[in-house]
């Protein structure tokens, strides 16, 4: 009986000693740093997109300047492939409305039909 009980625990020790050297940790974006780069890419285009209609640009134009220039600078941000893109494009309607809206009479809906 006492060689059994050694038996079980010297098999429980052996894979407790195998098992506890594999990393167990999910490799997967965690949705709170998505939402930090979702913040972070809104409030980029608002930016890009405010300045642009400020130096003149028409609102299409600007719209485009500003997805082409975040395409640049976040296309080898990691997660990116992980970003919804109807998320996207509510967070940056806000992020437009909140910075530049009233003085270009946008409201959220007007700006997210010009994507």
């Amino acid at each position: 009986m006492t060689q059994l009980r050694i038996g079980f625990f010297s098999i429980f020790c052996l894979f407790l000693f195998v098992f506890s050297s594999f990393d167990l940790k999910v490799n997967a974006l965690p949705i709170k740093q998505t939402d930090v780069l979702l913040e972070r890419i809104a409030k980029d285009f608002s930016n890009k997109f405010c300045n642009g209609v400020g130096f003149g640009l028409s609102q299409e134009s600007a719209v485009s300047f500003a997805m082409k220039e975040n395409m640049a600078i976040f296309k080898k941000k990691k997660g990116i492939e992980n970003i919804n893109t109807k998320d996207l494009a509510e967070k940056v309607s806000i992020a437009v409305v909140d910075k530049c809206g009233y003085p270009l009479n946008l409201s959220e809906d007007e700006f997210r039909q010009t994507f």
